[in-house]
């Protein structure tokens, strides 16, 4: 997660990121990250490494990381969920994902398809995911209006669904 903010008791630009290193080498207590699957609506795939989201809408990617602390002062410029991705369906040229706020709370190593996720219709961002044979690419998506009302506190911090776009 990356917050671009300005210090308005400093009147200071600062951009704050997180560095997320390979979940296989050292695990973060404060990411939490899954995804869920209708094709499997009884599984929990929180011990699993990769994320999936499928063009159907069949997997979904829950992402929550604790939010860092900023000045009480700040105002939010922007804030973006960046993410590595390796995406090889032969048969699309791409797929459009977009972010959207999750509205309940979820346990990574627990949440199921069947658990009914209430996932907000209002899409904060979206990009497209190209092909990439083998290699990872980098992208990101968009949530400076989520942000900013979970540091005002007029909305909970359930963190994001990532999900196609159809």
């Amino acid at each position: 997660v990356e917050i671009e903010y300005i210090d308005n008791a400093f009147g200071s630009s600062n951009v704050y990121n997180r560095y997320i290193p390979d979940l296989d080498i050292e695990p973060i207590k404060d990411i939490y990250d899954t995804y869920i699957s209708s094709t499997f609506p009884n599984t929990n795939y929180g011990r699993y490494t990769n994320l999936n989201v499928s063009n159907n809408g069949n997997d979904i990617c829950l992402i929550k990381s604790d939010l860092p602390s900023i000045p009480s002062e700040s105002t939010i410029i922007s804030c973006k969920l960046n993410y590595q991705y390796n995406f090889n369906e032969i048969s699309d040229n791409f797929i459009i994902v977009g972010a959207y706020e999750i509205m309940n709370s979820w346990d990574e190593y627990t949440v199921k398809w069947n658990d009914n996720i209430s996932i907000s219709s209002n899409r904060q961002s979206y990009n497209y995911l190209y092909p990439t044979s083998t290699s990872v690419r980098q992208s990101y998506l968009t949530i400076t209006e989520l942000a900013k009302s979970w540091y005002d506190g007029s909305k909970l911090n359930n963190g994001v669904a990532i999900k196609s776009i159809a």
